[in-house]
């Protein structure tokens, strides 16, 4: 399965609930309709009820909501609610996802991680389990800024990257394209084809990337600086 993960902190949407916006905007998602919901993971499936899927949201203090589709295209969202960190966590089949105008898929990913009140990051991944890849390689995981590992896209606030890199250290990473947006969010594309990812060009790209950030990150050279 692809997935696109949004992420936000330190945020439980009491002063300022966005469940309302994010509903919506699943519901205009580019792929398909839901059909079915079930909430906290209870693997009871019912239809999708909007004005039930919303009440939840609102009012629980933790509440979580998976939704799905019941068509060809086999799309999901999920909705969580944490003590510390809200999530939406979209997936679909790799499959699809190469049918995807991928500019459109970028530009929803966007369109979400605006509704959340204090996003952090957002990445976009057709690799199931990139960890395999990084412990062949014997690679160091990177911070929590990249979720531990390179994916094909990532956006990130500066609130995420600045406790681990500068401005200019984000804007030259040696990816396939990485550009700064009117907010200050930076993106990145790590490698052209999602896809792509067991191609050796792709394979290439994730190392040397990975080494670059790894090379610059502020937390591990402050670490030495008190050891030294």
């Amino acid at each position: 399965m692809a997935t696109v993960s949004i992420l936000e902190k330190n945020n439980r949407w009491q002063d300022d609930n966005p469940a309302a916006a994010i509903l919506t905007k699943l519901e205009e998602n580019p792929f398909a309709s839901f059909a079915e919901m079930e909430f906290n993971y209870s693997q009871n499936w019912q239809p999708y009820d909007r004005v039930k899927a919303l009440a939840a949201l609102k009012k629980g203090k933790e509440p979580s909501l998976t939704l799905r589709t019941q068509t060809l295209i086999h799309w999901r969202g999920a909705i969580a609610k944490g003590d510390s960190r809200n999530t939406l966590t979209l997936g679909l089949t790799n499959q699809t996802l190469g049918e995807l105008d991928l500019p459109r898929l970028i530009d929803y990913t966007l369109e979400l991680a605006k509704l959340m009140p204090k996003f952090e990051r957002a990445e976009i991944s057709a690799e199931a389990k990139p960890g395999d890849f990084y412990k062949l390689e014997q690679l160091k995981w990177l911070p929590e800024c990249f979720n531990s590992f390179l994916k094909w896209y990532h956006l990130i606030n500066p609130l995420g990257y600045e406790p681990y890199f500068s401005r200019e250290e984000m804007l030259n990473i040696p990816a396939h394209q990485v550009r700064e947006l009117e907010n200050g969010w930076i993106e990145i594309i790590s490698y052209p084809d999602p896809l792509a990812y067991n191609q050796p060009e792709a394979r290439a790209k994730v190392i040397e990337i990975t080494n670059y950030l790894n090379a610059h990150r502020r937390d591990w050279q402050k670490a030495a600086a008190q050891v030294g």
